[in-house]
């Protein structure tokens, strides 16, 4: 590499530099044993330094910060039904962002309901787990690359059952994921939804180390259903 190669490459380059500060609670830990309430909260403080290339890019250095509050509350009514919520900061029109960057002209933070669920463990199915309303994504993620395919920010809305299946082969745990997801609802329309199933296992190596697998399959139904434009042009 030339010299000359080597400065436009590291006049081209943007550098970032975050730090952040995250502060998590399970209030329900300093409740009796015996409360039928789980409250837990997290909050989070980042700063975020840009630094732009202002001749080659035309974009001034940029220096945000950034907060996050996510807060909610199980109650266990009984040893098969538990409900829950979650409020958060952000934009309501965003599923994707819970952050709000300050400098807005002193405007207040918007503060929505992002989960609202009730859960049923039935007695009679071993291993088995139904949630419905709109609740935290179930499916397993990988350290990398968590993310790819599904935001975990976004939480989805309708059906999804869960099912532990134990021991399989040479994976010590394993389990499968389906969901009926309620993507877009028209009153006057075709709806939209979308359809998952996940199978997962695990096996532990020992010395704290394991090897992980999981497939999974996404279905999504048309994303314009009736010439809805809706999702196409609001970037979900």
């Amino acid at each position: 590499m030339t010299l000359r190669t080597f400065r436009t490459g590291a006049a081209m380059a943007l550098a970032t530099t975050a730090a952040a500060m995250s502060v998590s609670s399970d209030l329900g830990a300093q409740q009796s044993a015996d409360s039928p309430w789980d409250f837990f909260a997290d909050a989070r403080f980042r700063l975020e330094f840009n630094d732009l290339d202002n001749s080659l890019r035309g974009a001034p250095e940029r220096h945000r910060q950034r907060m996050r509050l996510r807060f909610g509350a199980n109650y266990t009514l009984d040893d098969q039904v538990k409900v829950g919520a979650r409020m958060r900061t952000g934009d309501p029109t965003d599923p994707r962002n819970p952050h709000v960057d300050i400098g807005g002209g002193f405007s207040s933070f918007d503060l929505n309901i992002d989960r609202l669920f009730l859960q049923y463990t039935p007695d009679w199915i071993d291993g088995a787990t139904v949630v419905i309303g709109k609740f935290g994504a179930p499916i397993k993620t990988n350290p990398v690359y968590g993310e790819l395919v599904w935001d975990m920010d976004i939480q989805p809305e309708g059906v999804g059952v869960v099912y532990d299946l134990g021991a399989m082969g040479p994976a010590d745990q394993s389990g499968l994921v389906l969901a009926q997801i309620a993507v877009l609802e028209q009153g006057a329309g075709e709806d939209l939804w979308a359809s998952l199933i996940q199978w997962w296992a695990t096996h532990d190596m020992g010395d704290g180390n394991s090897f992980n697998a999981s497939a999974a399959y996404f279905y999504y139904g048309d994303v314009s259903p009736d010439g809805n434009t809706a999702l196409a042009f609001g970037g979900v």
